[in-house]
């Protein structure tokens, strides 16, 4: 959780507010953060480290098991995103 990460989006209306979280089990879903589309409906959110991100940090635990999670985006006029991630507790280093 001490890296960043960069991700896009597409196909939403232009100028549509987007917010994007993780979808947990049990209703919890953590917020990653927030973007606006252009006027293509295309968008991008630059997280610079996870754990500085309130929600993510708090919920730390359930979201670097190993396994697939689901990164959603929605839209405010209900355009919706979603793909599958793996988050790790550190960042990968070269060898």
């Amino acid at each position: 959780m001490n890296a960043g990460f960069e991700v896009w989006g597409s196909g939403f209306h232009p100028s549509e507010s987007i917010e994007v979280y993780i979808d947990l089990d049990a209703g919890v879903q953590p917020i990653v953060g927030f973007a606006d589309a252009g006027p293509g409906g295309a968008w991008t959110l630059e997280i610079e480290r996870m754990d500085n991100v309130r929600g993510l940090a708090d919920n730390a635990s359930r979201l670097t098991h190993g396994r697939p999670l689901t990164l959603m985006a929605e839209g405010s006029e209900g355009s919706k995103a979603s793909v599958p991630v793996v988050i790790r507790a550190e960042a990968a280093t070269g060898g």
